[in-house]
């Protein structure tokens, strides 16, 4: 025993000296980093028999993956380098830059069909009070769920539109993030933007006057249905949400990349967004990542107060840089959720879960993980599951970068090796697919063996589990229209695939 407990304190120091050699390193994997590597993954060969994988998983932490390392089944994602503007994905050309900016985009099935649409801003400078300079643009998925082909953009498709803000006879609005997100859980997608600021116009005697609102969050409510979507006019701060400048005065800044996320695993969608601002009191420009937990339900949502850096998560420090973009998921599809920030001077960097699905906890940030581009810039990105193969592939752009340049749009298809659940194979099948009223789960050979089943959705909230020993049928038919993860676990492993509810 004592043998192995020199192995563990071993790996410890080593995961500690690598973890400082990649900071200092701004994330570069150099010779020094690679014999270390080595090493830890001979003293995790030598643990993995008398150590639970998850203890060495909390040891290694984010290394697993960055340096790609293994445990058992366990394995690092690898992402392929960059394909530019695939499916038809529409971003404006270099030449272009100073007229028109694209921000930032979301993946998702906006009109119930089973596949994966866009939505994004788009910043014009030719623009009047009146119009605002921002646009929100729809790019409909014309190909299918496995092989997607994007339609040319569309403005104002569903009447989603900046035009006017609730209260305004017109309004000038500077979003600069956009989640579509089912926020009042009624089965479909409504939309919030993320805004820098918004002038709400009314008229007067003298002509317009305005009221300036800074950083602020916009909900636009779905009143169609998840295959038929109508969109109301944008409404300020609904259900309690705060912005940082109404909860901390002294701290005027911008607020950033947002995520919706069920981080707490208690069936509602909270808040993070990143937020830069200068701090009166010291001085300086600092970068807080602002969480605002929803303590209401999913039908009737209520935000408390904003917090600070929740879960252990460290803004990086930098002077001129800050998280333009925000991600929360299951990379290494270990049941909990993963984070991502895009800085302007250190691009993607990967904050690992090492609690889990009801507690996290995230470990220190590791800059470029698993070959996601890494160019310097401000970008913007979003990870999904383009091709329907179970894992999430990685899509991301830059409004500019060190040389003001604009990119067009990249993707990088996640080519791991990953363990899914192919139609009718050896251990279960699932049909039919897609499925409208009642899914089929046939365990096959793992009949007669107490198996978890457990149903996700596109925002990774649980919305079917039960344990079985036998073929089971699920209901689906008042599921919200969309792509869903099934995952069957027992005591020897875990299988994961996508069906599409239709």
């Amino acid at each position: 025993m004592n043998h192995y407990s020199r192995k563990q304190r071993q790996l410890k120091y080593l995961v500690k000296r690598t973890n400082i050699l990649l900071q200092s390193n701004n994330g570069l994997i150099d010779n020094r980093i690679e014999r270390l590597r080595l090493k830890i993954q001979i003293l995790l060969d030598d643990l993995k028999s008398v150590i639970h994988h998850i203890q060495l998983r909390k040891t290694v932490g984010a290394l697993l993956l960055v340096l790609g390392l293994s445990i058992g089944n366990i394995r690092s994602q690898v992402f392929a380098d960059p394909v530019n503007n695939p499916f038809g994905a529409i971003y404006q050309s270099a030449d272009e830059f100073g007229d028109v900016m694209d921000l930032g985009f979301d993946f998702v099935d906006l009109d119930g069909d089973g596949d994966l649409d866009i939505l994004s801003l788009q910043y014009s400078e030719d623009y009047s009070y009146d119009t605002g300079p921002i646009s929100i643009k729809y790019q409909q998925n014309v190909g299918t769920n496995t092989e997607a082909e994007f339609s040319l953009p569309y403005t104002d498709q569903f009447n989603l539109s900046l035009q006017p803000i609730e209260g305004c006879e017109f309004s000038s609005t500077l979003a600069i993030d956009i989640d579509a997100v089912d926020l009042d859980g009624d089965g479909d997608y409504d939309v919030v933007l993320s805004a820098i600021y918004s002038a709400c116009y009314s008229y007067t005697k003298t002509g317009p006057e305005a009221v300036y609102l800074n950083n602020l969050y916009l909900w636009i409510e779905n009143i169609g249905t998840g295959t038929s979507p109508e969109f109301t006019a944008p409404s300020i701060n609904p259900f309690g949400i705060q912005s940082p400048t109404e909860s901390n005065p002294s701290w005027e800044g911008v607020l950033l990349g947002t995520d919706f996320v069920d981080i707490d695993n208690d069936g509602d969608f909270d808040i993070l967004s990143g937020y830069r601002f200068y701090d009166e009191e010291s001085g300086a420009y600092s970068n807080e990542f602002v969480f605002q937990r929803n303590i209401g339900t999913d039908l009737n949502p209520n935000f408390d107060a904003p917090e600070y850096n929740p879960f252990n998560i460290q803004p990086i420090a930098f002077d001129n840089g800050y998280s333009s973009d925000i991600q929360f998921v299951d990379v290494d599809q270990d049941g909990d959720l993963d984070f991502f920030t895009a800085s302007y001077e250190n691009s993607i960097v990967y904050y690992e879960n090492t609690g889990d699905v009801n507690a996290p906890v995230f470990s220190l940030p590791a800059p470029a993980p698993f070959n996601l581009d890494n160019s310097m810039g401000w970008i913007f990105f979003d990870f999904c599951d383009i091709d329907n193969d179970g894992d999430v592939d990685f899509f991301s752009h830059d409004v500019y970068n060190y040389d003001y340049q604009m990119y067009n749009c990249e993707y990088q298809e996640n080519i791991s090796e990953i363990t899914s659940i192919p139609n009718h194979s050896e251990y279960i099948s699932l049909y039919p697919n897609p499925v409208s009223n009642n899914l089929t789960v046939d365990l096959g050979d793992l009949s007669g063996v107490n198996t978890s089943i457990k149903l996700y959705d596109a925002f990774s909230r649980l919305v079917y589990e039960n344990q079985s020993t036998a073929t089971t049928q699920i209901d689906v038919s008042t599921f919200a229209k969309g792509i869903y993860t099934v995952e069957i676990s027992n005591t020897d492993k875990v299988l994961r695939s996508k069906v599409v509810v239709e």
